[in-house]
């Protein structure tokens, strides 16, 4: 397709989704690694249709660092009053999860579904105002910790878009680097410090992104951010 775009494909609870994905071109979207569809974005969107009834009907619900905005689809598929799907401030990365929210969402869903830019660790007033002005009940982020130098900040657009009585967030990932598997998982501890309950939810064996003679573990953490952490 036009617009420095590849298509792909996705099957979530029996439903056919194409996405677009960034060109790898060396662009901004090529460098962040939004030219493919992560094996974790496939994870935390079966798991939210999985959990649909309980976990986003009728809620708001963000993800950051979305990429193509697979598990956003499915969300707003499953009935979640409002879908958001945000990941960096630049058009060349934004276009692909817009053309996604066209190409995939009926007109009963496209209505409750945004494609807002927003750059962790800075103001979430534009996340908010495509709520509606509310907090989100679910956060969700999908293979994001390999940024290490970016936990802080993730972590802190996730503490400030989620209401602070229950919001939950989701966060899928794998390791990529070995040697590097503590720095991955010092998010969590991060998380704790900051008042999230941190819950393993299941560990799912996939194909590797760069080797299909290899298979990796994609772990998905529940962070729950209870009343006195607000």
């Amino acid at each position: 397709p036009g617009g420095g775009w590849e298509l792909v494909g996705a099957v979530v609870g029996g439903a056919s989704y194409r996405l677009a994905v960034a060109a790898d071109d060396g662009s901004v979207g090529a460098t962040l690694f939004t030219d493919r569809l992560w094996e974790g974005s496939r994870v935390l969107a079966e798991h939210v249709w999985a959990e649909r009834a309980s976990l986003v009907a009728g809620r708001r619900v963000l993800e950051l660092g979305c990429g193509a905005a697979l598990p956003t689809l499915v969300a707003v598929r499953a009935g979640a009053a409002v879908g958001v799907a945000s990941d960096y401030d630049d058009e060349g990365v934004l276009s692909a999860p817009r053309r996604n929210v066209e190409m995939n969402c009926g007109a009963g869903e496209a209505g409750r579904a945004a494609v807002v830019g927003h750059c962790w660790g800075q103001g979430v007033e534009a996340l908010l105002e495509a709520a509606g002005g509310e907090r989100f009940d679910v956060v969700m982020a999908a293979e994001c910790l390999w940024k290490h130098d970016l936990h802080d900040a993730l972590l802190a657009s996730m503490r400030s878009c989620l209401r602070p009585d229950g919001g939950t967030a989701l966060v899928s990932f794998s390791h990529h680097i070995p040697g590097l598997e503590a720095r991955d998982l010092a998010f969590l501890d991060k998380a704790a410090e900051l008042g999230f309950a941190c819950e393993l939810v299941s560990t799912t064996e996939a194909p590797h992104m760069y080797s299909s003679q290899r298979t990796v573990d994609i772990f998905l953490y529940r962070l729950t951010l209870g009343a006195a952490s607000g």
